[in-house]
């Protein structure tokens, strides 16, 4: 296998100019809502106040802690503690789904995320050619394995979601290999029958980092158990 070296990144930016410019991106721009915006902020809100004092028995068991540990990614990077998905899967044990059972259904009954959930590793990826601007990067946060291994409880108890089947983004087993085929295929069909065929291309810049969250958990409440809505919105947790 012939090994190649990358090349090392020269900038000129420090880290405070990268924390300035992202914070300004990432956080919730709550100025200059429209009416409906401003209707959907208000209901998330008060669903999160009418569920902040409620109690919900919710238990998470061994066995839905062992299919979780299954599902974890090998090799990955790991979060701030280190602790790589490998960890969990070669102690995979019943002594272990045990305690994580406990722990992950202590969290959703009494409305208590630890701290460690919004913690998170900052990597700058550089993304257009001139490496000395702030926004030509695309910021990657690496989750702790404590926080993925939620997001995989999370997923394995959300409803049914409709999806449409001509996409092909953030699908088990789908990707932009599919779409691009399906593409082709179009543009072979249109040559062959002689018809027109038009194309447009949408790309929204930073999209999932400048996204509204409350408008992302009103999406989510036909999805997900009221239980999550509580525990994610109160504690700043993007599933």
């Amino acid at each position: 296998m012939k090994r190649t070296k990358k090349s090392k990144l020269h900038t000129s930016i420090e880290l405070n100019e990268f924390s300035r410019y992202f914070s300004d991106t990432i956080q919730d721009n709550l100025k200059n809502l429209s009416h409906k915006q401003s209707a959907i902020s208000s209901c998330v809100e008060n669903s999160y106040n009418n569920l902040y004092d409620s109690t919900i028995k919710l238990v998470i068991t061994p066995d839905q802690v062992l299919q979780c540990i299954k599902r974890l990614k090998r090799n990955s990077s790991p979060g701030i503690h280190r602790i790589w998905g490998e960890f969990l899967i070669n102690a995979m044990s019943d002594a272990l789904s045990s305690h994580l059972s406990y722990f992950y259904s202590c969290i959703l009954s009494i409305n208590c995320v630890p701290g460690v959930f919004n913690t998170g590793v900052m990597v700058p990826v550089l993304k257009k050619h001139n490496p000395y601007f702030a926004a030509n990067y695309r910021l990657i946060i690496v989750s702790s394995i404590f926080l993925k291994f939620f997001q995989l409880i999370v997923y394995s108890r959300a409803r049914d979601i409709s999806i449409c089947n001509n996409q092909f983004g953030f699908r088990s087993g789908f990707g932009v290999y599919n779409g691009t085929c399906l593409l082709n295929d179009l543009m072979c069909n249109s040559k062959y029958t002689g018809s027109y065929m038009f194309i447009c291309s949408l790309d929204t810049e930073k999209c999932f980092d400048s996204i509204r969250h409350d408008g992302l958990f009103y999406k989510l409440y036909n999805v997900l158990p009221d239980v999550y809505i509580d525990d994610s919105y109160a504690n700043g947790v993007l599933i």
